[in-house]
């Protein structure tokens, strides 16, 4: 979750002045949206057009509650190109979520999709780049919940729900190479409470509770890590001498990179 997404400021989509802000009272994470209706977007011009329009009609009175909100009820949207669209931003609370309290505590991320527009890859990434940065520099917890588990509601649709659920995943994008089904399937991290081994999908962002250590990836895009300590596992590292997106630590057979482990900024803060 190192890298930084692409932020488009609301200067840049051209936003109405909020007619009032309220701050949030926690930030224990992030509820996740979808906009609901097909939008079928086809370009970023689009979609920056629909979040000026989401905007108007929530200001102008279009919206759940046939009133007048004080801005765009969203804290951020994101398009199926990945772009990141600032709507309250990191300390405002929201009016998406479903209750006061809900509304108070939690960011609200909406995706410019709905009923039969597909959730892209590209969209994930901002996602989770977006979460990690709210919880490495904006003080966020770690909770990322769909907007139903908030009150009853079919939003964000069943393909965002199942990957919020499944712990925000990103599909493999290295390239499979033949053999090497004997290389460790386990990672062994060294903090100053202690070790730990932690293990995961190939692919996915680690995570040890609601707690996300980094991303785990693996060249054998099929792969499933055993849950025993393997023959080949790497030595523990001491994430003390490791910087935010560094490779903590390399696994190879005949000179050949199978498994790299890389640190996520919020892990590092929280442990060092």
């Amino acid at each position: 979750m190192g890298a930084t997404p692409n932020i488009v400021t609301r200067q840049q989509w051209g936003a109405r002045p909020a007619t009032s802000t309220s701050p949030l009272v926690a930030k224990s994470g992030f509820a996740c949206h979808w906009e609901g209706p097909h939008l079928g977007l086809t370009s970023p011009a689009q979609a920056q057009a629909t979040v000026r329009q989401i905007q108007a009609d929530h200001m102008d009175g279009r919206n759940s509650d046939h009133k007048p909100w004080a801005d765009i009820a969203y804290s951020w949207l994101i398009d199926p190109w990945g772009n990141v669209y600032e709507g309250r931003g990191w300390d405002s609370r929201s009016a998406a979520n479903g209750s006061t309290e809900a509304n108070a505590s939690w960011g609200a991320i909406c995706y410019l999709g709905g009923e039969r527009d597909p959730f892209t890859d590209t969209a994930k990434q901002a996602f989770v780049e977006l979460i990690g940065l709210g919880r490495s520099q904006h003080g966020y917890g770690s909770d990322v919940f769909p907007h139903s588990h908030f009150c009853a509601t079919q939003c964000p649709g069943d393909d965002i729900r199942n990957w919020v659920t499944a712990g925000l995943p990103l599909p493999s994008q290295s390239p499979t190479p033949s053999g090497d089904d004997d290389v460790a399937d386990a990672l062994t991290i060294t903090y100053p409470t202690g070790n730990k081994t932690i293990f995961a999908p190939d692919g996915a962002v680690l995570n040890a509770g609601t707690t996300s250590y980094g991303s785990f990836k693996s060249l054998r895009d099929d792969e499933k890590l055993d849950l025993v300590l393997p023959p080949y596992a790497a030595s523990p590292v001491d994430i003390n001498n490791e910087a935010a997106g560094a490779i903590g630590w390399t696994l190879g057979k005949d000179g050949k990179t199978v498994h790299q482990w890389k640190f996520d900024a919020a892990f590092l803060a929280s442990h060092k």
